[in-house]
């Protein structure tokens, strides 16, 4: 059965009944072989090129894809990997990183991603925690896995892309297969789509990640209705499989007929040559580098008019700075998201008819949200503030080896306790305002860290900043900025510009700068360790 990716879904025509608002239905393809799809894709045009590498201007087609795919499915197969198996992929982006994720789906196999960059801690949690049947690593991890598959005693194999040592290497068992295995290769029919298909780490910036679970009956819905534009055409991939996005993009632009152009290099002028080398057309780009773009010269120094389509999301964008971005890229439909891994997909999006350009638009297709009482739990009205409640067909299975913090995020009637705050207005566009977990508690006062944050970002001289409390023997807590700036601030420029919140509401505990803000796995400020950082202060 064939996947089909709608162009844009219309989401405007939501509805709201007695304070819950309802996206429209969108017909979703049930009972869909997820791998049947991927490889009928493949072969719908073999000479389509998929991914181009931008350091190297190498290319993959579809031809090329379906072979080296089912190569690597057959071997495992061979090696007995079957459903409910976890299969790792811990590397950055690549040329070959498609390999194993695609041939986990044809065997019904659990793929489960992790940050290149792990630390031998990490892994070895992980790797215990997981007791994953494969591993298919980078050359720059190799070390760190393998350490960590022999302190623990755990029985699982690595694959490496490239060379390590006397690990097999994936061009290895890419060469067993024949010619004729791989014509005759079907995937694996699932006979129960509610096996796990994908077990995904959230993002851990308030804390530790949790492993999410979505299952095979879901996991295409999710693709089918990521987005509301989709990232098809030429677009730019910098998110590995470790990042909900980074899987999305991939599937995404397959069933699109789109073409990946592969980069992983920060920096931002080398971004910008790639943007202009290759015209993309379609990118997400996070809240932190689009204040790059707005507090540098790259618009400048750069042609960017081949960009149609900017997504962005992932923590909350200042409505100044995002209305300042619009400004340099006229030509391109810049908008907002906002999505759970929990969920995954997107919760709501902004759209061309937005209104309010700090919010972060309204509820998605086959969606349901309410804003909740935080203290007596109901549901409240237009411009009240509350925690955020979402609904949908298609919410995680649930966390892996956690049916306590599952229960807890998930109630009784099937609604998903988000943690954030935030109220929808008149028009129906919502608004978020902060973590639950992230308020600061100051005297009798709750203090907003991404208001202040919000003020803090309108310097032209900061780049990233975070708001967490310090803690303080008589006021409880008081809220510590830690700031990257691009040029000299002093720290009283910095507390007096946040006394446009009032006296109880200013940085009160005083500015820390950084040269770097401490960053998760998937990117996020790190603010757990931020506060402990403040707690050693």
């Amino acid at each position: 059965m064939a996947m089909r990716i709608p162009d844009k879904i219309d989401i405007e025509n939501f509805t709201i009944e007695n304070n819950i608002l309802k996206g429209i239905n969108v017909e979703f393809n049930e009972n869909i072989c997820f791998g049947e799809a991927i490889l009928n894709c493949l072969d719908s045009n073999p000479h389509h090129v998929a991914q181009i590498e931008a350091d190297t201007d190498n290319k993959t087609t579809f031809a090329e894809m379906k072979d080296r795919s089912v190569r690597c499915a057959l071997w495992m197969r061979e090696y007995g990997v079957k459903p409910g198996d976890i299969v790792i992929v811990c590397s950055d982006n690549h040329l070959n990183t498609y390999i194993p994720v695609l041939a986990t789906f044809y065997v019904g196999a659990i793929l489960n991603g992790w940050d290149h960059n792990i630390l031998l801690t990490t892994a070895r949690y992980f790797i215990k925690f997981f007791e994953p049947k494969l591993i298919f690593v980078c050359e720059s991890a190799a070390q760190t896995l393998y350490e960590a598959k022999r302190l623990e005693n755990v029985n699982t194999e690595i694959i490496v892309f490239g060379k390590y040592s006397n690990l097999k290497s994936l061009d290895d068992i890419l060469q067993v297969e024949s010619e004729e295995k791989i014509r005759m290769f079907h995937p694996l029919q699932l006979a129960n789509l509610d096996e796990t298909a994908i077990i995904l780490l959230t993002s851990g910036s308030t804390g530790a990640p949790k492993a999410v679970e979505h299952s095979y009956k879901n996991f295409p819905k999710l693709i089918q209705t990521f987005y509301i534009h989709p990232l098809k055409g030429i677009s730019l991939c910098m998110a590995s499989v470790y990042w909900l996005t980074g899987v999305m993009h991939l599937f995404v632009s397959t069933f699109t007929y789109g073409t990946r152009i592969i980069f992983s290099n920060p920096d931002m002028d080398e971004r910008c040559k790639v943007i202009q080398k290759y015209k993309i057309e379609r990118i997400f780009l996070s809240p932190v580098s689009i204040n790059y773009f707005c507090k540098g010269d790259l618009f400048k120094n750069y042609d960017l008019q081949s960009l149609e389509l900017i997504v962005t999301g992932g923590v909350r964008v200042s409505p100044q700075l995002l209305e300042e971005f619009k400004r340099k890229v006229p030509n391109a439909l810049t908008i907002m998201n906002y999505g759970l891994t929990e969920t995954g997909r997107m919760v709501t999006s902004q759209t061309e008819t937005t209104k309010n350009i700090g919010s972060v638009g309204v509820v998605a297709s086959n969606t349901q949200i309410k804003i909740i009482d935080i203290d007596n739990g109901n549901c409240l009205g237009v411009n009240q503030e509350g925690e955020i409640c979402v609904k949908q067909p298609t919410l995680m299975v649930g966390y892996y080896k956690n049916p306590k913090e599952t229960k807890k995020m998930i109630d009784e009637d099937g609604w998903l306790h988000t943690g954030d705050k935030g109220y929808f207005d008149e028009n129906g566009e919502i608004t978020i305002t902060d973590r639950m977990k992230d308020v600061i508690k100051y005297r009798n006062y709750q203090i907003s860290p991404g208001e202040l944050e919000e003020v803090l970002l309108s310097h032209p001289a900061v780049i990233e900043v975070a708001v967490v409390p310090i803690p303080h023997e008589i006021d409880n807590e008081r809220p510590i900025a830690f700031v990257k700036a691009q040029t000299d601030i002093s720290e009283n420029e910095l507390v007096t510009m946040t006394l446009v919140l009032g006296e109880n509401n200013k940085l009160s505990g005083g500015v820390k700068f950084l040269k770097e803000l401490p960053l998760t796995p998937s990117g996020k400020i790190d603010r757990r360790l931020l506060k402990e950082m403040a707690k050693a202060l």
